[in-house]
């Protein structure tokens, strides 16, 4: 009987101690939490900082894309207005100059 009363007794200074430990734990883990918490905000907000300058890397790329493009489009069309030019000029000239005289 004594023996049952001594593994009794063992048993609730160990939960005592398991209880201690558990409540110092539940202590330190509390007392960190705005730490934690901060720190998570920190990380996620860089997160969203990354995120938004790759995406405005990403648009910058596009738009530089579409502006050479544009450019290459704009030069097409002036060599095809110079070519013309140098094609129908001197009609143009007479066209003009004739409608003038005749006025």
């Amino acid at each position: 009987m004594e023996n049952l009363l001594n593994q009794v007794i063992k048993s609730d200074v160990r939960a005592r101690e398991k209880l201690k430990e558990a409540e110092a734990y539940r202590k330190e883990q509390m007392e960190s939490l705005p730490q934690r918490k901060e720190q998570i905000i920190k990380e996620e907000n860089q997160k969203a900082i990354d995120e938004a300058m790759r995406r405005n890397r990403s648009s910058s790329t596009t738009a530089a894309k579409k502006l050479e493009q544009t450019k290459a489009r704009n030069r097409a069309a002036e060599d095809e207005m110079e070519k013309l030019y140098s094609e129908k000029c001197d009609e143009w000239v007479e066209t003009m100059l004739s409608k003038i005289i005749e006025a």
